[in-house]
């Protein structure tokens, strides 16, 4: 089967730079822009399901795909973005002072009041593998920058230390191969359908969003 994982599209707390958790923040004009890009791009050869994280910004993100691809989407809390706790509404760089081990490359760091980068990375795959990666089509997963380094690590049997300085930029499409229990690793980050310039909104090291 083939897996597509693709992050949402840009949010105005994205550019900036600004944690907002589970909130509801919407995509930005400009994420909308992305992610109808991406569409036209997918129906070229579309997928055959579609399942999103259940947070507002992925959930949107999934609804303008879903619109022209013209399929239904599977929605779950699994595929969420890490939940930052009492980080939520702190800008990258003060979060980075006050809780710098939550930013270790090994993931392991909990957010005040949240979780892990690590715990996002085991239940997003444990989510996948139990109801996405058996199937024989090619799924189209919508989700956020954590789950997305998160998962290639798990995937390929990476430490988290070794994707830490992976780059995910909104409305990126990456495609793992997956056959006989073996995974591979097909394209990372591309961005083709919007250009690099326009992708914006990209976490700093080896967080999210």
């Amino acid at each position: 089967m083939l897996l597509l994982l693709v992050r949402h599209g840009v949010t105005q707390h994205n550019t900036d730079r600004i944690f907002m958790g589970h909130d509801p923040v919407p995509l930005a004009p400009a994420g909308r822009e992305q992610i109808r890009r991406l569409a036209e791009r997918l129906a070229a050869s579309p997928p055959t399901r579609i399942v999103s994280s259940d947070i507002a910004r992925a959930r949107e993100s999934a609804e303008i795909l879903a619109q022209r691809l013209r399929l239904p989407i599977e929605s779950s809390a699994e595929l969420r973005e890490v939940d930052v706790g009492d980080a939520k509404g702190f800008s990258y760089a003060d979060a980075a002072t006050r809780w710098p081990e939550v930013f270790n490359p090994d993931g392991l760091g909990r957010f005040p009041g949240g979780e892990s980068f690590a715990g996002v990375a085991d239940r997003a795959t444990a989510y996948l593998r139990s109801v996405v990666t058996s199937d024989t089509g090619t799924v189209l997963v919508v989700t956020h920058g954590g789950v997305v380094r998160g998962v290639l690590a798990r995937l390929l049997g990476l430490p988290l230390e070794a994707v830490a300085g992976f780059l995910i930029d909104n409305a990126s499409l990456s495609i793992f191969r997956i056959e006989a229990g073996v995974t591979n690793l097909v394209t990372w980050n591309d961005t083709a359908h919007i250009g690099l310039a326009a992708a914006g909104g990209q976490w700093p090291g080896d967080v999210g969003g």
